[in-house]
C-alpha cells in the first residue's frame, strides 16, 4: 500500500480528513478487496428533503425513500462544527434549517422553519 501515505498527505492538506474512508479505499482499490456497492439511498449525497411527519431526511424525488446514510461530502463546515445548519426543503417545498447530522435532526429544538424568501 505504498500509495496510501501519499493519499493521506494529500487529503490532510485539504482540511478535514476521514481516515476510515481512506483505509477502505486502500483496501478496495490498492489491495483488491471485493466490494458490493449499496443503492444510492444508503449513502446519499443530496439534494435532500425533510419529511416533518416522520422527522426524517428523504430522497428529493419520488418515491421519497427514507435515507439510510447521508454523505457529508462537501459539507466541511458542518463536519467541523455540529451547530452549522443548512436549508432543506420539506415535502411541500417549505424550507427548514437543519443539521444533516443524524442525532441533530432527531431533536425538535434544532429544526427551525426558515422564513420565506
Amino acid at each position: 500500500m505504498g500509495g496510501v501515505p501519499a493519499l493521506a498527505e494529500a487529503g490532510a492538506a485539504q482540511g478535514l480528513f476521514t481516515s476510515d474512508q481512506l483505509a477502505m479505499a486502500g483496501a478496495i482499490y490498492l489491495d483488491g478487496l471485493s466490494v458490493e456497492l449499496l443503492p444510492e439511498w444508503c449513502n446519499y449525497i443530496g439534494p435532500w428533503r425533510f419529511d416533518p411527519e416522520r422527522r426524517e431526511l428523504v430522497e428529493y424525488f419520488l418515491p421519497n425513500r427514507r435515507l439510510g446514510i447521508v454523505h457529508m461530502a462537501g459539507e466541511d463546515a458542518m463536519r467541523a462544527d455540529p451547530a452549522v445548519l443548512r436549508l432543506v426543503p420539506d415535502m411541500q417545498d417549505r424550507p427548514h434549517q437543519l443539521s444533516l447530522r443524524y442525532p441533530a435532526w432527531e431533536v425538535p429544538a434544532v429544526e427551525q422553519v426558515a422564513e420565506a424568501v
